[in-house]
């Protein structure tokens, strides 16, 4: 983050992994209970917009997802709705392999 020309430290805890989330609600919730980060960054999400709005449900935060199938690639970045942060451009691959995201994480 640059503010008048100075970079700024923040403190934000980041994840990155592979998710196979489980279809058994009560386990799937426990998983996302374990993912303790402000931002969560997953791959191989074998997401659909159902799941993903499945997820975003029971995440209860900010979910950007980029889908592949339910068999193959999907990726998400997950972000807690108390981190302070700001989008300002996103670009999604449309067979979901990568999300690119210009944001700012203000302390």
């Amino acid at each position: 983050m640059e503010t008048a020309g100075h970079l700024l430290a923040t403190s934000c805890q980041i994840l990155v992994a592979s998710a196979k989330f489980s279809v058994a609600l009560a386990t799937r919730k426990a998983q996302f209970r374990t993912l303790n980060a402000d931002i969560t960054f997953l791959q191989e999400t074998h997401s659909t917009l159902q799941t993903m709005l499945q997820w975003k449900n029971e995440w209860g935060a900010k979910l950007i997802t980029s889908h592949g199938n339910s068999n193959s690639r999907g990726v998400e970045i997950m972000m807690k709705n108390n981190l302070d942060c700001r989008i300002h451009h996103t670009i999604l691959d449309p067979i979901g392999q990568y999300i690119i995201l210009k944001v700012d994480i203000k302390e």
